[in-house]
């Protein structure tokens, strides 16, 4: 988000707020969006959207952060990809995602990996992959597409119903 999009932000926190009852100050406005800055303004408001719809309990940034979909695949995933990678691995270094070819790398290489068994590749492949998940989440390649411009976001206009 950039600076000008606090004022939509806030709106939207305050709705959330509302939602659940509680009170929000200016100090939080800016403490959340500090906290969710480096995130697309249309995820924000979808994750706050939907914080209504799931969440009990005011949520936290983290949470949000959740919702909006910035945590990156599971090791499940992510292994997968590393598996569909591999039956088209010839002499070059087939086309993944930022974080497998960190996973790729950290085992020792496309070849390497290639000639190890599956047992041995999911025995190494889970040891490393939650370090590398949170390192590329911090770098942030796991930052989500902003949301389709057809689907209605918490702040945006909903027309007026038709008459029964």
């Amino acid at each position: 988000m950039e600076a000008d999009d606090l004022p939509e932000f806030a709106k939207a926190l305050t709705a959330l707020a509302e939602c659940f009852g509680e009170p929000l100050s200016v100090a939080r406005i800016e403490a959340y969006f500090s906290a969710l800055d480096d995130l697309p303004l249309a995820n924000v408001q979808e994750a706050l959207a939907g914080a209504m719809r799931t969440k009990t309990f005011f949520p936290k940034p983290a949470e949000l952060r959740d919702l909006a979909g910035c945590h990156g695949p599971d090791v499940g995933e992510a292994y997968a990809e590393l598996n569909r990678a591999l039956r088209g691995y010839y002499w070059t270094a087939p086309d993944v995602s930022a974080p497998v070819a960190t996973m790729v790398e950290r085992m020792g290489g496309w070849r390497t990996v290639a000639m190890m068994t599956a047992e041995e590749q999911w025995r190494r492949f889970q040891k490393l992959w939650e370090p590398v998940r949170v390192a590329c989440a911090a770098r942030g390649l796991f930052l989500p597409e902003p949301p389709e411009p057809g689907l209605r976001l918490l702040t945006g206009k909903i027309g007026k119903l038709p008459k029964p």
